[in-house]
């Protein structure tokens, strides 16, 4: 439990400091974050079905919007109404690892003209860096997909000639032709890597 008198003396190291302006431009950076994973998704929904052009990629498009609107309300709904937990939960963090005295010394810091400078600019420093990071996630994911991708198909092709051998069984079809089937399907993509 922290004392009113500390826990006041947090609250304006934490305005003073930014944290508390900062939360609303937190959940911009989530809210576009999602968007962009949301993005992704559709591109790779829509490669994956080689859909270029057309009612199905109009209504992906459509479809994948409308997530993007929905994961933001919902995300700003969360947060909002978790903003004052979020803050007591900060808070606390900032109780058990300093001192009364280490707090009073923070807001000198945080209140002096330098300290506000930056704050001003950290906008601007946490734009870029954020785009810089966003470039190299980007570069990541695109290398990721492109060495998972063959596998994921290659494993979706096993698991239908699974079902096909199944389906043939439980149909009175020739066992031996259905898992010789079975087999070829399944050497077939496995020698493809």
């Amino acid at each position: 439990m922290v004392g009113k008198r500390k826990r006041g003396k947090i609250d304006r190291m934490m305005k003073a400091s930014g944290v508390v302006d900062n939360f609303e431009k937190l959940l911009r950076v989530s809210i576009e974050n999602i968007s962009m994973q949301l993005t992704q998704l559709g591109k790779l929904v829509e490669k994956e079905d080689k859909t270029e052009s057309g009612p199905e990629s109009e209504n992906l498009e459509r479809m994948i919007q409308g997530l993007k609107d929905e994961s933001r309300e919902l995300y700003i709904k969360e947060a909002s109404e978790r903003k004052e937990e979020i803050m007591n939960s900060l808070a606390l963090v900032y109780a058990k690892h300093l001192t009364e005295r280490d707090v009073d010394a923070m807001i000198k810091i945080y209140s002096s003209d330098v300290w506000q400078s930056m704050v001003k600019l950290h906008p601007v420093f946490q734009q870029e860096a954020f785009n810089l990071m966003s470039k190299h996630d980007h570069n990541i994911t695109v290398k990721i997909l492109e060495v998972v991708s063959p596998k994921i198909v290659k494993m979706k092709a096993v698991y239908y000639a699974k079902r096909a051998y199944r389906f043939a069984k439980e149909c009175g079809l020739n066992n031996k032709e259905s898992l010789d089937a079975y087999n070829r399907a399944y050497k077939e993509v496995m020698e493809e890597e």
